[in-house]
């Protein structure tokens, strides 16, 4: 298992008391993990406010598979039980992705089980992708968002980018430099 982060729960930091806390241990996924990040992908997917006939049609396409792996790094966070709560996957940024064709990583989704959304474990994911974007020696990390989606993203630091052209294609890309 290759362990990248224990990460002290969000209730732990606001007292202090990161020691005897519950923690959040951030890994790679691997093959054997994709039923289980698939879970957490359409858990969350369900929560979106979208009619049921277009979350089960977008569902499928939201989903990771042995391929992803191939070009993508899936991260799985896990909580003090084992329990698998959040999912993000990156993968090397296009220069279409990036504003000014800056090298970044790309975060490709990122999915919280609906129980544990708004507790932390996506800002705690997300800054895990800014410490390995840093080890990568990149200039930061862009992400295409949901409407839904995009004050969380505000909220850690994203600011929008793009041109009219791009826009049309991906009208909610956002972008988080390292320095």
């Amino acid at each position: 298992m290759n362990v990248l982060a224990a990460i002290a729960s969000p209730a732990a930091q606001r007292d202090g008391a990161v020691a005897a806390a519950p923690a959040l241990l951030v890994r790679t996924a691997g093959v054997d993990d994709l039923s289980t990040v698939n879970a957490i992908v359409d858990a969350a997917v369900d929560t979106w406010a979208l009619p049921e006939r277009v979350r089960r049609l977008s569902a499928p396409s939201l989903r990771y598979g042995r391929v992803d792996l191939t070009h993508m790094e899936i991260l799985l966070a896990e909580n003090e039980t084992g329990q698998a709560v959040g999912a993000a996957a990156l993968e090397h940024a296009d220069e279409i992705d990036t504003p000014e064709a800056r090298r970044a990583l790309l975060l490709h989704g990122l999915y919280v089980r609906p129980a544990r959304q708004r507790s932390g474990v996506g800002a705690h994911m997300v800054r895990q992708v800014m410490g390995i974007a840093r080890a990568r020696g990149v200039d930061g990390v862009s992400t295409r968002v949901w409407r839904e989606s995009e004050a969380f993203f505000v909220a850690l630091g994203f600011v929008p980018f793009g041109d009219a052209a791009a826009a049309s294609r991906h009208p909610r890309r956002m972008w988080k430099p390292l320095s």
